[in-house]
């Protein structure tokens, strides 16, 4: 099994993260979707929940946080976005407040190669193009009404790597080069 889909309308089962790994061998799950109005409501012990299942799924590459089809309003917050996601995923799709929190989680996450954002309102691109022209070189996007598409390009704050004989060295700064 390389995808999970689970889906908790106000109330989730007792004990349900032991529950699904007893279930499933959770280190070959890629992909984890989940659906809830208690993530979407920012409620702490769902969110400690979800923080701890997806630190058990070590090929973990996509993570799809959704509230359901009737509501795109996230009450969620970057820093509660990004303390969830591992360092090893590389996709992200969340419904997010505003796009200031766009650039949060792309500042966070820098691990990520694409991401998508849901809105509950239609957002001037102006500005998070600019952002991603000056801080993520490289990157595309595809927009429509209530969501925006990003493949990333390297950040600015990303570290420099040179190979030295058969190995890799990521500098910190730029005057190492």
């Amino acid at each position: 099994m390389k995808k999970l889909e689970l889906q908790f309308d106000t109330v989730r089962p007792r004990d349900w993260i032991q529950f699904v790994s007893n279930l499933i061998d959770l280190k070959t799950i890629e992909h984890v979707k989940v659906s809830s109005t208690s993530i979407r409501q920012s409620n702490p012990s769902m969110l400690a929940d979800m923080t701890k299942l997806l630190r058990q799924t070590c090929c973990l590459s996509s993570v799809d946080i959704c509230f359901g089809f009737l509501s795109r309003k996230s009450w969620l917050t970057a820093v509660e976005i990004c303390s969830m996601i591992p360092s090893y995923v590389k996709h992200l799709a969340v419904s997010i407040k505003d796009l200031n929190e766009i650039k949060s989680i792309l500042e966070q996450l820098q691990h990520l190669s694409s991401a998508n954002f849901y809105f509950d309102y239609t957002p001037s691109w102006d500005e998070i193009t600019k952002w991603l022209d000056s801080n993520r070189k490289g990157s595309s996007y595809q927009a429509d009404s209530f969501s925006v598409y990003i493949w990333l390009g390297k950040s600015k704050n990303q570290p420099k790597e040179i190979k030295v004989g058969n190995k890799r060295v990521k500098l910190a700064d730029e005057h190492h080069q």
